[in-house]
């Protein structure tokens, strides 16, 4: 597909430093190949490093008591800008209120996409399905990274033009690699003979913290293991019992808590000095972890949750039921060990399928081609 120097896309992101900014950010990168991309980020924004783009980066959205002022600027901006295609990544705060602003945007001639990451919000209320129903049919196009979502939206009645793509890895943070040595002498007091376990990301039960601190507690008489805890904690548990449990961690002689915000530059060091990462996830649709995994070659252990199966099917890891067993998990982790370079290999061949370059590809055909008139589904890359 040539460049068409005539077309804008503009990608809707409302965060400036979340996992759904650095998805953007792969994204734009990719679409810059074939389109003008206008990144429309919040204010937050800041490089931190990053490699440098042929997209242009607009920090535009305040914090979100300024909310509904936002989407007043946003509709505004665009009517004035007139993008060929506005292409938003998940929602703000109401799925009813942004409808409301997509229905605008269809009234005056905006064409408008959405990739969704996450089909309901991680902790829903009773009328979240009927207000992302009616979000979602608001949209000309959507995107979806798995077949679970697809048929969750068909189930949900959702009959818009339909692209899967699977959600790419997160190869931009690797800028400089640097050895497993090199990096667990640097961030913790583990050998390179030590076998760790790395925890990453929001910390919290959904994630499945509780469950990898018991892990840990359970193989800490075996010296093999270490495990690295990297990533923050909702204010909300400071002082729980959540907060405890990760002070008793720390305190022990196998685990590093690093229960803060990790710099971008830094997200590298925690993947190459780990063995295995671990997703015990209780909720969710899709995992940036688990591609972070994936571009550093790592193998994972996770749950049946989202679209972790169809990645983890693949033979980069080992899959668990949501609601499993202690020792279940242990035995996957000892089954990873002793046949590790299996796992590491199909991690590495894996790596083909979420490759950026494909991915863009398909976004490209699918948001720059015309619409079949009528269309219910456009196609699955």
């Amino acid at each position: 597909m040539k460049v068409r120097t005539d077309s804008r896309i503009f990608i809707v992101c409302f965060t400036g430093g979340s996992g759904i900014t650095h998805y953007s950010i792969s994204l734009a990168r990719e679409l810059s190949q074939y389109v003008k991309v206008t990144l429309v980020v919040g204010k937050n924004y800041c490089d931190q490093g990053y490699p440098s783009f042929e997209f242009d980066v607009l920090p535009f959205f305040n914090r979100s008591r300024w909310y509904l002022i936002d989407l007043l600027r946003l509709a505004l901006f665009f009517v004035i800008n007139r993008p060929q295609v506005a292409l938003f990544q998940s929602t703000l705060k109401s799925a009813l209120m942004e409808s409301i602003l997509i229905r605008f945007f269809g009234m005056v001639s905006i064409r408008t996409a959405m990739t969704i990451h996450d089909v309901l919000p991680h902790y829903p209320k009773p009328w979240s399905r009927l207000t992302h129903i009616l979000l979602y049919r608001a949209f000309d196009q959507l995107i979806v990274h798995s077949q679970r979502s697809w048929d969750d939206l068909r189930e949900m009645k959702v009959m818009r033009p339909l692209l899967m793509v699977p959600h790419g890895l997160y190869s931009l943070f690797i800028t400089h690699p640097s050895s497993c040595e090199e990096c667990r002498i640097n961030l913790t007091p583990f050998t390179r003979d030590h076998f760790v376990l790395l925890f990453f990301g929001k910390i919290d039960e959904r994630k499945g913290i509780w469950n990898f601190l018991e892990l840990r507690r359970a193989l800490s008489t075996d010296d093999r293991y270490r495990f690295v805890i990297a990533g923050r904690m909702d204010i909300s548990y400071k002082k729980s019992e959540l907060q405890v449990a990760l002070e008793e961690a720390r305190a022990s002689s196998n685990c590093i808590v690093h229960n803060h915000d990790i710099p971008f530059m830094e997200v590298q060091n925690y993947f190459a000095l780990a063995d295995i990462v671990i997703l015990p996830y209780q909720e969710g649709t899709t995992s940036g972890v688990l591609k972070l995994a994936l571009a550093f070659g790592k193998p994972v252990v996770a749950t049946d949750v989202g679209d972790l199966a169809e990645t983890v099917k693949e033979g980069v890891g080992i899959l668990l039921p949501v609601k499993f067993k202690l020792s279940d998990l242990a035995l996957a982790v000892n089954e990873i060990k002793e046949n590790y370079d299996s796992y590491a290999d199909a991690c590495e061949l894996a790596k083909e399928r979420y490759d950026w370059g494909k991915i863009g590809k398909g976004y490209a055909h699918f948001l720059l081609d015309p619409i079949p008139k009528n269309a219910v589904s456009s196609e699955k890359g």
